[in-house]
């Protein structure tokens, strides 16, 4: 997991994609339900998770495996 750690530090979605993606892969199913129930597995440091909270009603429930990344996920949501 180290070589993991090392290769996406740094990296703000700690992954591939950007808020566009996310946006547009909301509205796929915001025309089928208007408070969707969103389980972000394997959020890393949510930023996906921030962008969906500002654009749904519905619950959000975001979940990781790794410490540090739900500690910048917290810091970052001013929770």
């Amino acid at each position: 997991m180290n070589i993991f750690f090392e290769l996406h530090k740094d990296i703000p979605r700690e992954g591939p994609g950007d808020n566009e993606s996310t946006r547009k892969a909301y509205q796929m199913i915001e025309k089928f339900v208007d408070k969707p129930s969103i389980l972000d597995i394997g959020c890393g440091p949510g930023m996906q998770t921030l962008v969906l909270a500002a654009i749904t009603d519905g619950t959000i429930v975001a979940t990781d495996i790794t410490e540090g990344f739900l500690e910048v996920f917290i810091k970052e949501s001013g929770r």
